[in-house]
């Protein structure tokens, strides 16, 4: 019962993020729409065909070890988002990170990767979420240092920022546990735990749809 729960609201989370990616499609024909979401658009598109890469190995009609490379560069991609949104952004220039800090992070996510591929461990997917949380954290620092809060209430990139980070910390326990729980645990157990994951998108398709909201009225 628990397992389809865990399906339904799998599912359900997948529908919901093509919502989001059909309004984000919509809104980018309005006038008041800034050049850098564009970048939500691109993301929210990559993110749909790795959910469908993800369902297709879920339901074995592809091979599952395809998931090591898939996850990780999933949230690599997610890693992204915050730098071209921010590169971009009129209203983040403050916040702008140290490129070196940046580069440091890809590289070591892509050799984390390799060694996952040649040890068939799956340590990149926990790599790739702590230099995410990392990353929103240093942003935050900036942030409130400056005292930008109150300037950044209707700013689309600034509840992105804030989706990524919490969805993220959401889903780095599942994903760096998992194997643990899927051992240690019962099956209605380990579905009741694995939902988080789910939830974490959800919540930050959510935040997204909060950032759309900043542009005003938008025609379904």
């Amino acid at each position: 019962m628990i397992e389809k729960t865990f399906i339904i609201l799998n599912d359900f989370v997948n529908l919901f993020l093509c919502f989001t990616y059909y309004l984000a499609v919509k809104l980018k024909f309005q006038k008041n729409v800034p050049r850098n979401f564009k970048y939500i658009e691109y993301y929210l598109y990559l993110t749909l065909i790795f959910c469908c890469i993800n369902e297709l190995c879920f339901y074995k009609i592809i091979n599952i070890k395809g998931l090591y490379f898939i996850i990780p560069f999933a949230l690599i991609h997610q890693f992204l988002l915050i730098k071209y949104i921010i590169s971009e952004s009129e209203k983040l220039r403050e916040v702008r990170l140290d490129k070196l800090i940046f580069i440091i992070m890809i590289i070591v996510q892509f050799l984390t990767c390799i060694v996952d591929f040649i040890f068939k461990s799956f340590y990149s997917a926990s790599v790739a979420n702590v230099s995410i949380i990392f990353h929103c954290v240093l942003l935050f620092n900036i942030i409130f240092k400056n005292e930008l809060v109150n300037s950044l209430k209707n700013n689309f990139e600034f509840y992105t920022i804030i989706g990524i980070f919490l969805s993220t910390c959401l889903i780095t326990p599942i994903i760096l546990f998992g194997k643990y729980f899927f051992n240690s645990i019962n099956k209605d157990s380990y579905y009741l735990v694995a939902s988080i994951a789910p939830i974490s998108s959800l919540l930050f398709y959510l935040f997204i749809l909060k950032g759309i909201t900043c542009f005003g009225r938008i025609r379904i």
